[in-house]
Formats: structure tokens, C-alpha cells, sequence
């Protein structure tokens, strides 16, 4: 990675956009997660910066979409307050994507409202992914809210009129959220989250944009 340029990786990701990954002909309709996480924290620095070869990859996924128009998601460390969102986002309208084809992920890993706000007012899609985690993690000496705290957030960007820039899901990816390990699985949007959304005062045609037409115009799904 850290010998390669940025358009060599650009041109690996274009080609398996183009003609398939390795040799079974599926092609992705996503780009990404492209890992925005801890390693981005460069030793030494107080500040928040990339790490080279993570912009580089970064870069080279921007260029990608710029050639092949899938919209592109980004995986951002977000266990402390940070500005990396707003780097990545930067780095991107550098390579000239439209904001409006962006994901940034895990937000509601901290809850931080004018993070969310700040990142949707660009125009990105501000994800709300991890619901049904609410557990703590020794390797960050952090935890993660509760969906009770994610679906108040939630409701608050929809009132301040950032409907159409918001995505959910939860980040299934380890077994302990399966349901066969005792987790709420996938389902756990449509079953439980989703009526105590209504109950928090979303009305059926709010929870649709968020769950149907932004997946629907970020894809390009006719």
C-alpha cells in the first residue's frame, strides 16, 4: 500500500466495478466501507489527521467514484470527538465527488447531534448504523449508547429538516447480534425500532424516506 500511487489503486477499484470481482463477475454497487478508523490518528499528533496511505486509499475511492458513479461509504472511527468526517469529506470534494453520493457510517457509535447535523448540512448521508449494539468494549475503554439514545437523536435531524440525509441499520458483525446467539438480529430495525420511532412522534411517510427512497436514490434504484 504504501508503495502504490493513488490512480494504481483507483484503477483496481474501477476495474472490479467495470468487470467483477476477481473472477466471478459480480460487480459491486457500493464503494467501500473505506476504513476511516484508529490508524488514521498519527502518532505524535494532537490534532486529527489521516494517515497517508488510508487518504490514499480514500483518494483513490474518490476517484473511482468519480469514473464509475457508485456512491461510496465510509467507515469513521468515532469512539472519541474527532473531525475526521469532515477531512474525509474535504479530501473527496478534492478529488471532485458530489457530497451527495457519500455515506459516512457509525455515527451513532457517540452520539454527537451537531456532529450528525454538521456532516448532513454538506450534504453527505448521515448513517445511523449500530442500533441493537449497547455494549462496552475494553480495547477503547468506550461504550455504546443505547437505541434509546439513537432513535432520540434520530428524531431530532429529522426536525431539523435533515430527513432526506439520513440512513439506519445496525451493523451486524459479530455473533453475539445474531439472533441465535441472543442478539435482535436483522430484523431488529422492522421489529422494534421502527414503532418506537412512531411512538417518538416520526410518522409512517418520515420512517419510509429514511428506510426506502434514500437507500432508493443513493443506489439509483429505479
Amino acid at each position: 500500500m504504501a508503495g502504490a500511487s493513488i490512480d494504481a489503486l483507483a484503477e483496481e477499484m474501477i476495474l472490479e466495478i467495470r468487470d467483477g470481482i476477481g473472477h466471478t463477475g459480480i460487480r459491486p454497487g457500493i464503494i467501500g466501507e473505506i476504513g476511516l478508523g484508529e490508524p488514521m490518528y498519527v502518532a505524535g499528533h494532537t490534532g486529527d489527521q489521516m494517515h497517508p496511505d488510508e487518504e490514499k486509499v480514500l483518494r483513490a475511492a474518490g476517484r473511482a467514484q468519480r469514473a464509475t458513479g457508485l456512491p461510496l461509504t465510509l467507515h469513521i472511527y468515532n469512539y472519541r470527538p474527532n473531525r475526521l468526517a469532515h477531512l474525509a469529506l474535504d479530501a473527496l470534494e478534492e478529488e471532485g465527488v458530489a457530497l451527495d453520493r457519500v455515506v459516512v457510517g457509525h455515527l451513532d457509535v457517540r452520539i454527537d447531534i451537531e456532529y450528525a447535523a454538521s456532516v448532513a448540512a454538506r450534504g453527505a448521508y448521515a448513517e445511523y448504523d449500530t442500533f441493537g449494539i449497547e455494549a462496552y468494549l475494553d480495547s477503547t475503554l468506550s461504550e455504546y449508547p443505547r437505541d434509546t439514545e439513537r432513535i432520540a437523536a434520530l428524531v431530532e435531524l429529522v426536525q431539523r429538516g435533515y430527513l432526506e440525509r439520513l440512513l439506519v441499520s445496525h451493523d451486524v458483525c459479530t455473533k453475539m447480534q445474531l439472533v441465535a446467539y441472543g442478539g435482535w438480529g436483522y430484523g431488529h430495525l422492522s421489529r422494534h425500532i421502527e414503532p418506537r420511532l412512531r411512538k417518538a412522534g416520526l410518522t409512517d411517510a418520515q420512517i419510509a424516506t429514511i428506510r426506502v427512497a434514500n437507500p432508493r436514490r443513493l443506489l439509483d434504484v429505479c
